[in-house]
């Protein structure tokens, strides 16, 4: 067993997801960021932060396949986990989106929102 020393991330993580082949971790923080963790060298190697200031990432999920990350806030963005590049942003929720995941092969997104929506996205 192994462990990633605690820090400020840890604190205000609110929610993480692990990739498909167990190489990768994301976790969400109030500062408006998605860490990425690689867990073979224990080691954040890259974060990603929302283009709002006033936003927080509530949730993230990978895809079965470990190709794309979700990451909610008041939008959803997919990011490639390949490059880490933003695929596309999902902005026409009516609330904060609490939750995140994806359909068989990525065909499409279920976010489910704090106001009681829950919402169907192809991409």
């Amino acid at each position: 067993s192994a462990r990633v020393s605690s820090g400020p991330w840890l604190s205000l993580s609110s929610s993480l997801a692990f990739s498909e082949n167990g190489y990768y971790m994301a976790t969400t923080s109030q500062d408006n960021t998605v860490k990425l963790w690689d867990l073979r060298k224990l080691a954040n190697f890259k974060t990603l932060e929302h283009p709002n200031p006033s936003a927080t990432f509530n949730a993230v999920k990978f895809d079965y396949s470990g190709n794309y990350l979700a990451a909610a806030s008041s939008d959803v963005r997919v990011f490639v986990v390949k490059t880490w590049s933003e695929a596309c942003v999902l902005s026409d929720n009516t609330s904060e989106v609490a939750a995140v995941g994806f359909g068989k092969d990525a065909s499409y997104l279920a976010s489910g929102a704090l106001d009681g929506t829950l919402k169907f996205s192809g991409f």
